[in-house]
C-alpha cells in the first residue's frame, strides 16, 4: 500500500472519516533475506502500524522483498510480525519488533528469515545455540532522555577470541546488536553533534560481556558548552621534552586572532564553527603549521605541537633530511612510531615521535616511501638544497574491515585497541565483546534493531569456525552418556547384591 494522499478510508479509528490530508513523504524499502543463502524472499505477509500527529494506519499485507512503503514525514512506523511458510523470522524468533521514530529520510528495514525444515530448530540457526540482544541507549546526562540526534559508533565485535565485525558508522539512538551467547562488544568511540560522550570525558572504551541473558547498556553524554577551548602544548619533536618561548598565530577563518609568545602550553576560549589555522615558530627550530575545525563535537581540544630542531650543518657537501610522520584517524592527526621510511633505496624506521633523519649530499632530487603496517603508504620526491629540509608526511589508517577474520587476541581488560588523540582506551565499567552483525538502520532512531548480516559468519573460514565449535560441543555428548550408564549400572548392582544386614 502506497500512501501518497491518505485518505479517510484507510485509517483507523473510524473517527478519521472523510479526513484528507496531504504531507511531504519518506520511502521506507523492506528487504526479506535468506539467512543461508542471502537470497531475496518473496511471499512473505507482514502486520505493519503507522502512525503520527494522531493518526495511525494498520495494515498485513503480503509483499515481495523490495517493497516499499511511503510513510508521511515525521511519522513512525512499526514493524510487528514477518512470516512465510517454511521459515521462521529474526522477528518471530527472538520475539522482537521493528520500530521507526519520526522518519526524516528515506530508509531501509532488513528482516532475515532461515528455512525450518522441522517445527523445532531453524536450519539456518544450527550453528548458534544462544542468541541475545543487546541494546545500547544514548543518553543526554542531565534530562536523562534518549538524545535527539544520531550518533557515530565505533565498536569492535569479538567471538571465539576473532575479531569477527567492525561497526564505523552512523546509528540512532537506540541501537541493537543481536549475538551468540559467550561473545563480547567493545564500544571504543561514541560521538554526537552538540554533545560529549562519557567515553571521550573519562578517556574510556566500554566492554560488555554477553552471559546469558539481554543487555539494555546506557551511554551517557554530556551537553557542550557555547564555547570550545584549545589548548596548545608545545614538544621538542626529538627529546618530548616541553619547551618555552614559542611564537604562535591562530587565524579564525583567515582572519588573525592570537599573535604572541607562548612557555609551554596555553589555553584559548574560541567560537564554534569555524576553522583555526595556527602556525608556531622557534629559532633553532622547523616552523609548522596546521589547522583544524572547532565543532560541537567537544568542549576540549587538545593540539600537541612537536617542533624538530634544525639539524646543525654537518659540512662535506652534505646536508640533513629530516621526516616527520604522523597517523591520521577520524581527522586526528598523531605521531607515528614505527613507520618505515626508505630515501633512495636506504631505510630507516621512525623513533615514537614519529621522526627520523638521513644525511644525503646537497643539491640533488631524491624519492622516498614511507609505510606503516595498518596504514596506506604514501611516496613522493623532495629537492634538497645546502639547507637543512623536513618533509611532513601524513599515513591514513586503513579500515579496521581489512582484517575481519583475521586472528586478533581479544585485549585484557586494562588494554584496548589504541585510538588516536586524546582518548586512549582503559578498562571499562562492565567488561566485554562480539559476532558478525551490521545494521541499515539509516538516519531514523529504531527501538529493536532487525539483523542485517545475519547468524551466519561472513566467509567460509568463519563459518567453518562456527561449525568447529558446535562440534567441539557435541563431542562432549558421549561422556555425558557413559556418566548416565555408569550411574544407571551401579544402581543395578546394588539391587542385585544388597548389603548384609550386620
Amino acid at each position: 500500500m502506497y500512501i501518497n494522499d491518505i485518505k479517510v478510508d484507510t485509517i483507523q479509528p473510524p473517527c478519521f472519516k472523510n479526513y484528507t490530508f496531504v504531507l511531504p513523504k519518506v520511502n521506507v524499502t523492506l528487504r526479506f533475506l535468506d539467512i543461508d543463502t542471502r537470497e531475496e524472499l518473496t511471499g512473505v505477509t507482514i502486520k505493519y502500524r503507522i502512525y503520527g500527529e494522531g493518526h495511525e494506519i494498520v495494515n498485513t499485507t503480503t509483499v515481495d522483498s523490495g517493497y516499499v512503503l511511503q510513510v508521511p514525514k515525521g511519522w513512525s512506523i512499526e514493524i510487528d510480525n514477518a512470516t512465510k511458510t517454511g521459515y521462521v523470522s529474526d522477528l518471530e524468533l527472538l520475539g522482537m519488533c521493528v520500530v521507526r521514530l519520526f522518519l526524516q529520510n528515506d530508509t531501509e528495514i532488513v528482516i532475515n528469515f532461515a528455512k525450518n525444515t522441522s517445527n523445532t530448530v531453524p536450519q539456518g540457526l544450527s550453528s548458534v545455540t544462544l542468541l541475545f540482544k543487546i541494546t545500547l541507549l544514548f543518553k543526554n546526562y542531565e534530562t536523562n532522555e534518549l538524545l535527539w540526534t544520531d550518533v557515530y559508533l565505533y565498536a569492535k565485535i569479538y567471538y571465539n577470541g576473532l575479531l569477527w565485525d567492525v561497526v564505523n558508522k552512523t546509528v540512532p539512538t537506540m541501537y541493537t546488536f543481536v549475538v551468540p551467547n559467550g561473545s563480547q562488544i567493545v564500544i571504543i568511540q561514541a560521538d554526537a553533534k552538540g554533545y560529549e560522550s562519557e567515553l571521550r570525558k573519562l578517556g574510556y572504551c566500554l566492554v560488555i560481556n554477553v552471559n546469558q541473558s539481554n543487555i539494555n547498556e546506557v551511554v551517557w553524554f554530556y551537553p557542550v558548552e557555547q564555547k570550545a577551548t584549545l589548548r596548545f602544548t608545545f614538544f621538542d619533536g626529538k627529546t618530548g621534552a616541553l619547551i618555552p618561548g614559542v611564537h604562535l598565530k591562530v587565524y579564525e577563518d583567515g582572519k588573525l586572532i592570537i599573535d604572541e609568545d607562548v612557555d609551554y602550553y596555553k589555553d584559548y576560549q574560541v567560537e564554534r564553527g569555524h576553522l583555526y589555522t595556527y602556525t608556531a615558530t622557534k629559532q633553532g627550530y622547523f616552523s609548522y603549521s596546521d589547522s583544524i575545525y572547532v565543532g560541537e563535537d567537544y568542549n576540549n581540544y587538545d593540539i600537541d605541537v612537536y617542533l624538530t630542531p634544525i639539524p646543525a650543518s654537518t659540512g662535506n657537501n652534505t646536508t640533513t633530511i629530516t621526516f616527520v610522520v604522523q597517523g591520521e584517524e577520524g581527522g586526528v592527526k598523531y605521531p607515528l612510531g614505527g613507520a618505515l621510511v626508505t630515501l633512495n633505496g636506504v631505510s630507516k624506521v621512525t623513533s615514537s615521535t614519529g621522526r627520523v633523519e638521513f644525511e644525503v649530499p646537497v643539491n640533488s632530487n631524491y624519492t622516498y616511501v614511507v609505510s606503516c603496517n595498518g596504514y596506506y603508504s604514501i611516496q613522493g620526491t623532495v629537492n634538497v638544497s645546502e639547507s637543512p629540509k623536513i618533509v611532513y608526511i601524513t599515513l591514513p589508517k586503513k579500515p579496521s574491515e581489512d582484517y575481519i577474520g583475521q586472528p586478533e587476541p581479544i585485549p585484557p581488560s586494562s588494554s584496548f585497541p589504541s585510538y588516536p588523540s586524546d582518548s586512549y582506551p582503559s578498562s571499562g565499567t562492565n567488561p566485554t565483546y562480539n559476532l558478525p552483525y551490521s545494521s541499515s538502520e539509516g538516519t531514523n532512531p529504531p527501538i529493536y534493531q532487525t539483523i542485517t548480516s545475519g547468524y551466519t559468519p561472513p566467509n567460509p573460514e568463519l563459518r567453518e569456525a562456527a561449525k568447529q565449535t558446535l562440534s567441539n560441543w557435541y563431542s562432549q555428548i558421549p561422556s555425558f552418556f557413559s556418566l548416565i550408564f555408569l550411574l544407571f549400572f551401579m544402581a543395578t548392582l546394588t539391587r542385585v547384591f544388597p548389603r548384609r544386614r550386620r
